[in-house]
């Protein structure tokens, strides 16, 4: 059984172009448009590295239009803490979507939700796509919306992410997984469906939380030994 159920939509708001839809060509574009790489700017709960407004311009001037149009993403089937779910009948792809204004764990930093989607796709091997911005009724805030591939089958448990961290080279520190040679840190292990047990035995990561290591989290945990990297 699928390990979770999404309303089936239509495919034609997919940007064509593959390289608008890379998280990190998308971050790389805000970065050099607006500013320095490691330059950031003023959020309403802080620094940032891009903010939403940001992004959304940047999506506006696009050719093509990265702007959706609303009613694909009226009725959602699953909600969970970050995002509304969907699933693509097409592609077979789950379509997620922010809640206004918000990028789930990274609040209203464009910069840093993009880093987490880019940094997945490059140490977890997934395929997350940035398919644009959708502006609901009613609405004042813009929502974000990206798209990934479902994994069939059932939520791993804490021991079984705690293994498959373990044997892509991350060390546990205070809470979090650091990978003391690709610099990353994982976090968010809890919450269920975050990696899922395929059928045959195979672990996927789907929704983990990473963002670069702390400089702290590195210097404690380099040293020890560390698994190959996969």
């Amino acid at each position: 059984m699928p390990h979770r159920l999404a309303l089936p939509i239509e495919t034609r708001y997919l940007n064509a172009d593959e390289r608008l839809r890379d998280p990190a060509h998308v971050l790389e574009s805000l970065l050099r448009d607006g500013g320095a790489p490691g330059q950031s700017e003023q959020g309403k709960h802080g620094r940032c590295l891009a903010s939403v407004a940001r992004l959304v311009a940047w999506a506006d001037e696009q050719r093509g239009g990265l702007d959706l149009d609303p009613e694909e993403f009226a009725r959602p089937e699953f909600a969970g803490g970050e995002h509304a779910v969907f699933l693509d009948r097409d592609t077979g792809r789950l379509v997620k979507i922010t809640k206004p204004g918000m990028l789930g764990a990274q609040a209203e930093d464009a910069g840093a939700y993009l880093e987490r989607w880019a940094l997945a796709n490059r140490v977890f091997g997934d395929d997350v796509r940035f398919e644009g911005v959708v502006r609901m009724p009613g609405e004042d805030e813009p929502r974000v919306v990206i798209s990934q591939s479902f994994v069939e089958g059932r939520d791993a448990t804490m021991e079984e992410q705690a293994d498959y961290l373990r044997s892509r080279g991350f060390v546990e520190y205070d809470g979090r997984w650091v990978h003391p040679v690709l610099a990353v840190a994982v976090w968010d292990t809890l919450t269920p469906g975050n990696v899922i047990v395929q059928p045959d035995g195979a672990m996927w990561a789907v929704d983990l939380q990473i963002e670069p290591a702390r400089s702290e989290e590195l210097r404690a945990v380099q040293g020890r030994r560390v698994f190959s990297f996969q």
